[in-house]
């Protein structure tokens, strides 16, 4: 198998533009600027002191923190020496979340210092040997070991690279698990698919964005997290820094275009179809923003314009699928009942779950962090399609739209 390690891409963006920001982030205190080859060097160091620290290639390592300099760091070093990071929502549902810890048994975890984490998490983190709290490394410049620990591993490409565990409805946690070829790929094609350009700069907020923006060379503003003066902040953090584009949910985005005017000209929407007040919204905002509608969460599976959404006048439709994207529909048993009692009589496509199928997808985990053989579907040639939990229509003309999310 042909090794492979994203952070080689790093590396490369470090000598192409090393005074460029990488990552800027707001804290209480005051703005935080990092430049790539900043970043790079803070990344070898961190990794030298994981390795110390006895983290090892393909432990996995749970975190908790919250999106910020420290969060990316610790991702970045991790994917160097071959570990794997868990990323998880710290709201996660408290039960799912310590079947998941008793079955897949994290070697280490990292969490901030923080008392309301501590309380809300301190019996279901009891029994996972280390502890890591961002405040104990410091970050200064030192000088490296020339050799093995400060350059990325090179890894097979079959080898689990991240996982990520979110909350979807209260009480349920779901997980994703991509290898390293998958989540090059899934990367290399968010660079591709929001037309990232270097010198660009991103309201990012999501880690597969952050390293599809560190592939490309974008600068990536963290935002600040929510709290009793984030809605100043966030004003002062847009107006000053004046990302031009963002990717994320519309309620997240919703925050940010509330006025007449905004520095955000490349607005991506990740959650297509919208509702239609929500539509309405983002319709007043056409005059100083290109907004693009996505369907797919971190992997986008399928896209479209937002006059293309409003011309079109199909209530749900997703947008055009990726050429790297397949999508099928596995109807429901009694809609293929109905379907073969009125054959002679023209009816619209039965209803069932969207599936879809490509190389980049991440597989869905179990609670034993092994892949859930319930969310895929195998075709009779041996294909993997993959469960999306949302129900609707495939029509004849390829448009798939969504009725409900299972």
């Amino acid at each position: 198998m042909t090794p492979t390690n994203l952070i080689h891409t790093l590396r490369r963006r470090a000598e192409l533009q090393p005074g460029v920001p990488a990552i800027v982030d707001r804290t209480f205190w005051g703005d935080r600027v990092l430049g790539y080859a900043a970043l790079n060097r803070s990344v070898d160091f961190l990794a030298l002191r994981l390795s110390e620290e006895g983290i090892r290639h393909g432990d996995q390592v749970l975190m908790l923190l919250d999106p910020s300099h420290e969060l990316y760091l610790f991702l970045l070093a991790l994917l160097q020496i071959g570990a794997v990071p868990a990323l998880c929502d710290s709201w996660a549902g408290l039960n799912r979340f310590s079947q998941w810890l008793d079955q897949s048994q994290p070697q280490a975890c990292i969490l901030p210092q923080s008392k309301l984490l501590a309380q809300r998490f301190h019996r279901q983190l009891r029994p996972i040997p280390k502890k890591l709290f961002p405040q104990a490394f410091h970050f200064e410049n030192r000088i490296l070991r020339i050799g093995r620990l400060g350059t990325p591993m090179e890894l097979p490409v079959e080898d689990l690279a991240l996982i990520e565990l979110r909350k979807t409805l209260p009480g349920t946690l779901t997980a994703r698990g991509w290898t390293q070829s998958q989540l090059a790929r899934s990367v290399q094609r968010l660079a591709n698919h929001l037309k990232l350009k270097a010198g660009e700069i991103d309201l990012c907020e999501r880690p597969l964005l952050f390293l599809a923006n560190l592939t490309a060379g974008v600068t990536s503003v963290i935002p600040v997290r929510p709290g009793p003066l984030s809605r100043s902040r966030r004003n002062r953090q847009v107006e000053k820094f004046k990302p031009i584009r963002v990717t994320a949910p519309s309620a997240f985005l919703l925050h940010y275009l509330r006025t007449s005017s905004s520095p955000l000209h490349k607005v991506f929407i990740l959650d297509a179809p919208l509702p239609a007040d929500t539509l309405e919204f983002f319709v007043s905002c056409q005059h100083f923003a290109n907004i693009e509608l996505l369907f797919g969460e971190d992997s986008p599976l399928a896209s479209c314009s937002l006059p293309s959404y409003q011309n079109v006048g199909i209530d749900g439709w997703v947008g055009d699928p990726f050429d790297d994207v397949r999508i099928r529909v596995e109807p429901a048993e009694d809609s293929m009942g109905a379907t073969q009692k009125t054959i002679d009589v023209p009816s619209p496509p039965p209803p069932g779950e969207l599936l879809v199928c490509g190389n980049f997808l991440a597989k869905p985990l179990s609670l034993d962090g092994k892949v859930d053989r319930s969310g895929l579907v195998v075709s009779e040639n041996g294909e993997e399609w993959i469960r999306t939990g949302h129900r609707g229509l495939l029509h004849d003309d390829g448009k798939f739209t969504v009725a409900i999310k299972i």
